[in-house]
């Protein structure tokens, strides 16, 4: 029980020889065609009603800093677009749903799948679809300034009747500089402990340069890396078998077929962060 914080990860842009550079913090992991409608102004920055593909009420709130512009969304509390200023455009996932319908939604309470999506406290058995229901619930912003947005997720009957420990999410987006922070904090509000994880499933755009292509870019490690690849099945499961991905390697080059069998999980890294690259220039996100 108590309280639990996680940083979860940061974006940094800068802009140098190489021309804009924003770099991913190791943490941050890998995202809806929204038709925009009607907007109005608010005391919270800028904040826009649009009607998204699912013809879902968006609430997006938007920061800036004057180097990056931040949009989040109450659903989720998701960020929704990052633009830094002079640079080549928008830097999230556009969200195609004919593609993946989101941006950069957060995992909690718990991340990847459940077998046979389901599991039992007390005695009760509870349905439990991929990477939680924060991501798919409305979270109500309780505070802001020109660089933050803090927004909230608490317990009620609709939660309980997923989860059945009561709690709070706090999130915090942040713009410090050239950087995007994000911290989560977990308060556990039931009279017993409660498990709880927290994943970040970021989109970044690929290729993020007009004119390329996914296949000019490379994944660039802080260091050389010799990690296992946890094997999965169709259902996203863990099967127990670890094989070897690569060997000895800093970059890895996107590929046409490098995803033909879904992600790639590993074990063994030893990085403090990962970037995508842009193989020609050596501008990265």
């Amino acid at each position: 029980r108590g309280r639990a914080a996680h940083r979860a990860y940061f974006i940094t842009a800068q802009t140098g020889a190489a021309g804009f550079a924003p770099r991913c913090g190791a943490q941050a992991p890998q995202g809806l065609q929204a038709c925009y409608h009607k907007r109005r102004q608010s005391t919270f920055g800028q904040r826009k009603h649009e009607t998204g593909w699912e013809g879902r009420v968006l609430m997006r709130h938007t920061i800036e800093n004057g180097s990056l512009t931040l949009a989040v969304d109450t659903h989720g509390a998701e960020l929704c677009s990052l633009r830094k200023e002079g640079g080549p455009g928008e830097l999230l996932w556009d969200a195609d749903p004919a593609v993946w319908g989101r941006h950069a939604p957060l995992c909690f309470p718990w991340c990847g799948r459940m077998r046979d999506n389901f599991y039992e406290e007390g005695g009760r058995r509870y349905q439990a679809g991929s990477h939680g229901f924060a991501r798919d619930l409305e979270h109500t912003l309780t505070a802001s300034g020109p660089d933050f947005l803090t927004f909230r997720l608490g317990w009620n009957e609709e939660t309980l009747a997923l989860w059945p420990w009561k709690f709070s999410l706090e999130t915090t987006h942040r713009l410090e500089g050239d950087s995007v922070v994000t911290v989560c904090r977990v308060q556990d509000e039931d009279s017993r402990p409660m498990p709880f994880q927290l994943g970040f499933h970021t989109a970044l755009r690929c290729p993020f340069t007009p004119g390329k292509a996914a296949t000019d870019y490379l994944v660039r490690f802080e260091r050389e890396e010799s990690p296992l690849r946890v094997r999965c099945d169709e259902n996203g499961l863990v099967t127990g078998e670890e094989t070897p991905v690569f060997t000895g390697q800093s970059g890895v080059p996107l590929t046409a077929g490098l995803f033909d069998n879904d992600s790639i999980c590993m074990k063994g890294l030893r990085s403090s962060w990962v970037q995508l690259e842009e193989a020609e220039t050596g501008r990265y996100l």
